[in-house]
């Protein structure tokens, strides 16, 4: 349809544009030109080179977009030189989240060339307004590349949740796909709906079944033009000291809760603090008490009547601290032992201990059998 204001180019309308990448005389790099991901009312550019091939000078036509978002900008060199190239500056500004397409026509001696240009919102756009000079496309970093479900009890399920983030008001779907599956981890969904600015979650369940590492791999796919599937490794540990270190954990929390410790009290370092006055084990000391008992003797040997014994009375050494009984379980007031830790370990809320049994059984009266004897 003819309007007021519009040009009539012969060439557009008397030749064929069908040609991709290169022709005879030139090449194109890159052939075809990508905006992923965009921010609206914003100027996003992206750099082509048209290279001359062959071994003689040429001329080329360059002809503009012809729908308004896209533009290009171009300083003229006239005759291209071998080797040489015409630098094309494309602007893109778009002003809706859509898909966008315009070509680039490129008129020569030989074949015609055609320039694609494509521009669609993504998962994870560039972040911020301001102009875009890559030509490579950077995958998005809308999801972690690792998953780590950190340490669990053996037969206990640790759970943990990612979000796959959408920043832009176009809802997207996704699926996965188990390259590497392992039979301690689940991931759910493997389908479904990422909504427009927000976030969907894949939740994965870990239930180690024995002492050592797992590890699955899988496949996460975006229904996004141009969008390349991202592979994801999901890995979680159990060890052998890792049911004791829970459980001592829970203590603390217990006692903490309770009052009757400190906040920084760590049940897993904690060990009983020598009173004052208390007797170190090392060679100086065990010397000077040696001698000290040595003249105390001889001091009584001269002062005693004669027939008189010679009485010395020791210091009665200090009696251990009693155990502490927290919600129905026994704490041994030294956890240091590892005999001390398995006890706590090995109690059942409730139920008597051997000697407990025992010792209750003869305060009775009651005649106790071991058939140990």
């Amino acid at each position: 349809d003819e309007g007021p204001g519009r040009v009539h180019n012969p060439l557009t309308e008397h030749q064929v544009f069908s040609k991709l990448q290169r022709n005879k005389f030139f090449e194109i790099q890159p052939s075809v030109v990508y905006f992923g991901g965009f921010v609206l009312d914003h100027v996003h550019e992206q750099v082509v080179h048209v290279v001359n091939t062959s071994s003689v000078t040429k001329r080329l036509h360059i002809l503009q977009c012809d729908t308004p978002f896209f533009r290009v900008e171009v300083k003229k060199k006239g005759r291209v030189a071998p080797g040489m190239s015409e630098e094309l500056r494309i602007q893109f500004t778009p002003n809706e989240w859509r898909y966008y397409y315009d070509t680039i026509r490129i008129h020569s001696d030989d074949d015609n060339l055609l320039i694609p240009l494509h521009a669609y919102p993504t998962v994870a756009p560039v972040k911020g307004p301001g102009i875009t000079a890559r030509i490579t496309r950077e995958q998005p970093q809308f999801f972690p590349p690792k998953v780590d479900l950190g340490w669990c009890q053996i037969a206990q399920t640790t759970t943990k949740e990612v979000p796959i983030v959408c920043d832009v008001p176009v809802d997207f779907e996704f699926s996965i796909k188990i390259l590497q599956p392992h039979p301690d981890i689940v991931v759910e969904p493997h389908e479904g709906v990422v909504p427009g600015d927000g976030e969907t979650c894949l939740t994965f369940h870990y239930t180690p079944s024995r002492m050592a590492t797992a590890e699955m791999i899988f496949e996460l796919s975006i229904s996004q033009f141009g969008f390349t599937p991202v592979q994801c490794r999901v890995f979680g540990s159990t060890t052998a000291s890792q049911l004791r270190d829970d459980t001592i954990k829970s203590i603390t929390n217990d006692l903490k809760r309770t009052g009757k410790v400190g906040k920084d009290f760590n049940l897993q370092n904690y060990h009983k603090i020598p009173q004052v006055g208390t007797p170190k084990a090392n060679l100086t000391v065990v010397h000077d008490e040696s001698k000290g008992f040595k003249d105390k003797i001889d001091m009584l040997r001269a002062t005693r009547k004669p027939g008189q014994p010679i009485e010395i009375r020791q210091a009665q050494p200090p009696q251990p601290e009693p155990d502490t009984f927290q919600d129905g379980y026994q704490i041994p007031a030294n956890l240091r032992p590892r005999a001390a830790t398995q006890i706590v370990l090995n109690q059942v809320k409730g139920k008597l201990s051997y000697q407990e049994l025992k010792k209750q059984m003869e305060e009775s009266g009651h005649q106790f059998f071991d058939e140990h004897t």
